[in-house]
């Protein structure tokens, strides 16, 4: 998470306490998502809502993906076989 203020101006304070009650209410959960080679269109998807922490193709074409992604998101993921991250 990258937060940009303005100690002269004060800008982005605002932005800062958002983030901030973000990141302690957890509103964040970290997953391993395993995509089958048919699946590659949800990558761009997942790179567009979540932040990927890790990502290593199988010699089978599959894709592992360790991902950070926001809780309102995870209906996207429905048709992915994703687990929590330990």
């Amino acid at each position: 998470l990258r937060v940009w203020m303005s100690a002269h101006t004060g800008a982005g304070v605002e932005l800062l306490h958002t983030a901030l009650n973000e990141l302690l209410n957890g509103s964040r959960v970290k997953l391993r998502c395993l995509l089958n080679a048919d699946q590659a269109g949800y990558r761009a998807k997942l790179f567009s809502v979540a932040t990927i922490i890790d990502e290593k193709y199988a010699e089978n074409g599959s894709l592992k993906m360790d991902i950070e992604i926001d809780k309102k998101n995870l209906g996207m993921l429905k048709n992915l076989d994703c687990q929590p991250l330990s």
